[in-house]
């Protein structure tokens, strides 16, 4: 690992998991999976939402920031947007971590994403965090639409679990009603 262990702090005092350009000498990564894999130890941080944003070959993200419990904050539309006409694997992505909202265009720019192959637990316990208001974390990717994204696999990691315990999600309760809740429940990954 990379010895990670406290944030890196902006000039305005926002803390971030690392600094913008931490891959930016790094423009032919094409896998990300388990990169910043339990970091449990980190104080409370952000991403920045244009971490890869140098990167345009990345095929697999899965598991980037799995039980990273203190990454909070957003999960921004453009976050990963330059490697969406490759990245197959967002499954477990943000799996157990602590964020607070998600654009409906991530992983899709509000146009069809026909590479997206598994997006199984990616955002699994996120979005519930007690005394928020219902709805308030915003509104989740339509995964389940197969003209938005249709390529994703029936297998658990393509699916399953994708908003287990996303309650504040203003599409929750249409991710639990589909598929005999599949996107809320089912095996774990």
């Amino acid at each position: 690992m990379f010895g990670l262990n406290k944030p890196y702090e902006d000039v305005t005092g926002v803390k971030y998991i690392c600094n913008e350009d931490f891959f930016a000498k790094c423009p032919a990564l094409t896998n990300v999976s388990s990169v910043f894999l339990r970091l449990i130890g980190m104080p409370a941080c952000n991403i920045y939402p244009n971490m890869f944003r140098y990167q345009s070959q990345i095929v697999d993200a899965s598991n980037l920031f799995w039980l990273t419990h203190n990454l909070t904050g957003d999960v921004p539309r453009q976050f990963l947007s330059t490697c969406l006409s490759k990245l197959q694997w967002a499954n477990g992505m943000f799996d157990l971590c602590n964020m607070t909202s998600v654009d409906p265009q991530f992983l899709n720019l509000g146009s069809k994403n026909t590479i997206l192959k598994a997006v199984g637990c990616i955002f699994h316990g996120n979005f519930d965090q007690s005394g928020r208001e219902p709805g308030s974390a915003g509104t989740a990717p339509a995964f389940w639409d197969v003209n938005m994204f249709p390529n994703l696999i029936s297998e658990e990691r393509g699916r399953d679990h994708a908003f287990a315990g996303c309650k504040l999600l203003t599409n929750y309760s249409t991710a639990a009603s589909i598929g005999n809740g599949f996107w809320v429940s089912g095996k774990s990954h």
